[in-house]
């Protein structure tokens, strides 16, 4: 299962950038969905850069979470 990382900097004309798009900053790759949860939550705290994550392969349905006020939160 893979969680993917972005920041709020699109990469430049002709700059590398991730397979997931533009703003597209990392990847983790996990066995199972509760490490999905720990990822996040020290993501939150100690990569402020990073403003959004995204795991399609959660659940089978896929989870979305989003900066606000300094923390990352589940998007419903």
């Amino acid at each position: 299962m893979k969680l993917f990382l972005f920041d709020a900097t699109p990469a430049a004309p002709g700059e590398k950038h991730g397979p997931e798009g533009p703003t597209h900053c990392g990847t983790v790759t996990v066995d199972y969905e509760y490490q999905v949860d720990m990822w996040v939550a020290d993501i939150s705290d100690d990569y402020p850069h990073v403003v959004r994550c995204t795991c399609p392969g959660y659940d089978g349905r896929g989870k979305e979470w989003e900066r606000v006020d300094g923390k990352l939160v589940e998007k419903k």
